[in-house]
């Protein structure tokens, strides 16, 4: 079973062996990743997100971030390969990943998975990311975890939020002041603080990427929130069994990034710029810097 799904993967991901180019999407240790088989698997998310309104998928529409997802997805496998942490798995084991995580549902959301058999491929990875955390967590391992401070306020369309964007990026202050005013329309909010453990969804857009005074804009289906990030931080230490346990999927990928990237470090990635760039602290492919 474990074989016919890592092929499933491998055929998915489009990975080959080649010097880095730009015509690939991104390449890992000399493994490359095809642009066109991105481009193709981002439509088809796209496609299934676009008629899913009624679930969390339907909340990320834009083919933008989800050709970031598929490229962050592809890395992540070839880095979990060339690590040795994919290890061999069956079938139960999965399974019980799934369950722990919501059910196939929330796991299917999670992944962006189209159909069963995209599930049971992509959930191998997840699964392999569980354990990889599941061990650090028992032994206590210690880990960076990035803290991020912002103000938000909320905009009943993306184009909204695109254009005041642009307004705040030429006068910063006033977004504070915006951001309080509308919070008692519930349409804004002044420092939330988030990390990977509490936000995990937002590990996508780049927020634990940011640097203070950048504006990130969110989708959110037809309307959107913009942020802009006040104060970043950090803390050391390992992830509590109890914090360990109310991990969505989401939570689970965000917070074995963090490990594997201390695994990682001898290991090249490259990403295409028309994608963005490469978090290495995250594991996340993001926006480059000054581009949305």
């Amino acid at each position: 079973m474990r074989k016919s799904a890592v092929a499933l993967v491998v055929l998915l991901f489009g990975v080959a062996g080649c010097t880095p180019s730009v015509s690939a999407a991104a390449v890992v240790g000399g493994k490359a990743i095809s642009t066109q088989d991105i481009d193709a698997r981002a439509k088809l998310v796209l496609e299934m997100v676009t008629k899913d309104k009624a679930s969390d998928r339907g909340s990320e529409s834009s083919l933008v971030t989800l050709s970031r997802n598929e490229v962050t997805t592809g890395i992540r496998h070839q880095l979990l390969v060339q690590t040795g942490a994919s290890a061999p798995l069956d079938t139960a084991y999965v399974s019980d990943v799934i369950a722990k995580l919501g059910g196939e549902q929330a796991v299917a959301n999670a992944l962006y998975a189209v159909d069963a058999a995209d599930l049971v491929a992509r959930s191998m990875d997840l699964a392999d990311q569980y354990k990889l955390l599941t061990d650090a967590v028992a032994a206590g391992v210690a880990v960076t975890i990035p803290t991020v401070k912002f103000d938000l306020v909320q905009y009943k369309t993306v184009a909204q939020a695109q254009a005041a964007k642009s307004t705040y990026s030429n006068a910063p202050a006033t977004f504070a002041a915006a951001a309080a005013q509308g919070a008692s329309q519930q349409a804004g909010q002044v420092g939330f603080e988030a990390t990977p453990l509490t936000l995990p969804t937002l590990v996508g857009v780049g927020l634990f990427s940011a640097r203070p005074g950048d504006f990130l804009i969110v989708p959110q289906g037809a309307s959107a929130v913009l942020v802009n990030v006040t104060d970043v931080g950090s803390a050391v230490g390992p992830v509590s069994p109890e914090n360990f346990a109310k991990l969505s999927a989401g939570g689970v990928v965000a917070m074995a990034g963090l490990y594997l990237a201390e695994r990682t470090t001898g290991i090249s990635v490259e990403v295409n710029p028309r994608y963005g760039s490469w978090d290495s602290r995250m594991m996340q492919v993001v926006a480059a810097p000054g581009r949305a």
